[in-house]
């Protein structure tokens, strides 16, 4: 059985919501890696507790590694080479939310634009097609 389609003035709402759903995100992850990209970063010695061999999403170690004034923290960072338990790495975390680290291997600050702009940008795309679609489903 055929699904009908939705009535032109409900697509271009649909469009619109996954279209400010992704701007959302975007501007959501601008904002939680931030912290992470800026000079406002610290640097601690941290013994990796576990590591995980995940296949489809990566690498995983779990460190533990010592905040001023907040006591031991525990984070899961992705990471791209083998690490034994034990092991001691380099890490910098932001002070605001100790949790939040990354190895020093890994640092890599970037631009903080490129998966945000593709989202967005798939969203204009999503909403325009869907628009198009609509103006010649009407003129017909």
């Amino acid at each position: 059985m055929a699904q009908k389609p939705l009535p032109p003035r409900q697509a271009v709402v649909a469009a619109a919501a996954v279209l400010v759903a992704l701007i959302a995100f975007a501007v959501w992850g601008l904002r939680s890696d931030a912290a992470l990209r800026t000079e406002a970063v610290q640097p601690a010695q941290a013994e990796v507790v576990s590591f995980r061999d995940r296949l489809l999403h990566g690498d995983q170690i779990r460190v533990r590694y010592e905040v001023p004034g907040s006591g031991t923290q525990l984070a899961r960072i992705k990471v791209d080479a083998r690490y034994e338990r034990g092991q001691t790495v380099a890490v910098l975390y932001d002070p605001a939310r100790p949790r939040r680290a990354r190895t020093v291997e890994n640092w890599d600050p970037g631009s903080p634009l490129g998966t945000p702009v593709v989202l967005v940008v798939f969203g204009l795309l999503l909403f325009g097609s869907t628009v198009r679609r609509l103006r010649r489903s009407a003129s017909r």
